[in-house]
Formats: C-alpha cells, structure tokens, sequence
C-alpha cells in the first residue's frame, strides 16, 4: 500500500473509525450504565443478577448500534453531520475496503462524510443499512462479553477486597475486575 499509494493510505479510514467510537463507544457504555442503574433501582438498590446484567448488555449494544446507523428525515434525505448524522460502520469499511481495490476500481472517497454522502446518493439509502442485523447480533454479544462481565467480577472483587463501594469501585477494585473481566470474555 505504502509503495503504491504512499504514507496516508495507511491511514484511510481512520476518520470513520474514531467517529465510531466517539458515537458507538459512547452510546453503548452509557445505554449500558443507565440501563443497569434503572434495573438496580427497580431492584430496591440491590445487586442486579449477571442475567439482568445480559440483558442491559443486549439492549444498550442493540441500541448503540441503530444509533451509529445514519440518521434520516422523512423524505430519506441523508443528514449532514452538523445535522447530527452519526458516523457509521459502512464509512469505515467503505474507505478502508476502496484503498484496498484496484486502483481503476477505485471510488476515491475524500473522508467520511464523502463516503456517507456518495453511497445514499450512488446506491439509495437502504445501502447505509446493509448488515445492520449482524451488527446488531455483535453489538449485543460485545456488551455481555465486556460490560456485563465487567459489572459481575466488579461485584465479586469487591466483596473480596471489602469496598463497599458507596462512592464508587475503589481503584483497586477497578484493576481487579478489569483483570477478571478480561478472563471471562
């Protein structure tokens, strides 16, 4: 790649890639916390089970991921970024995938937006929303392997190192789980 289209190709992509995480990070990890707060709270303030905790996972990853699909007005017109378009999977995989092709084959796309913009106007809107439902599927599995784990080995290590934590997880509690939590996913 480097030889044949220099240096930047090897970052093409990556503008999608960070707005992913800047909406699709964010939405998932929050949906999930508010979602398990809500459920803790349905739960008197107790401890939710891992179930309940799988079952926050899967709503907040299902959601996050409808988030990160574009966004449309009624008339199936794509909204500008300004307009709170989120940055979408298929910008990624579209620029990372079209520096990877034949150069005569190549679309060119400028950055993310152009790639936004190019495939609704080139292919329709419903091209935005190819392999939503897989999307989905894995938007849902990644919360339970990461977040609900997470939570479940939070609640153990602390019983184990006795942190109450009514502010919080102390650090020591954070580390720990996060120790567990990479086993278990």
């Amino acid at each position: 790649m480097i030889k044949n289209d220099g240096v930047s190709s090897v970052y093409k992509g990556v503008d999608a890639a960070i707005g992913r995480q800047l909406v699709y990070g964010t939405a998932r990890i929050g949906l999930h916390r508010a979602i398990s707060d809500k459920l803790k709270e349905s739960n008197q303030g107790k401890p939710i089970s891992f179930f309940m905790k799988t079952l926050s996972g899967m709503a907040s990853g299902s959601i996050a991921v409808c988030i990160g699909t574009p966004l449309h007005d009624n008339s199936g017109t794509l909204l500008l970024p300004t307009e709170t378009t989120v940055f979408v999977d298929i910008a990624l995989v579209r620029l990372q995938s079209d520096s990877m092709a034949p150069a005569n084959e190549r679309k060119n796309y400028k950055n993310v937006f152009d790639a936004l913009k190019r495939t609704a106007t080139e292919e329709g809107t419903g091209a935005l929303y190819k392999g939503l439902a897989p999307n989905i599927l894995r938007g849902m599995s990644m919360n339970v392997g990461m977040l609900a784990c997470y939570d479940q080995a939070k609640e153990g290590v602390a019983k184990l190192l006795n942190d109450p934590m009514t502010n919080g997880p102390a650090l020591t509690t954070q580390i720990g789980a996060s120790c567990v939590a990479v086993s278990l996913s």
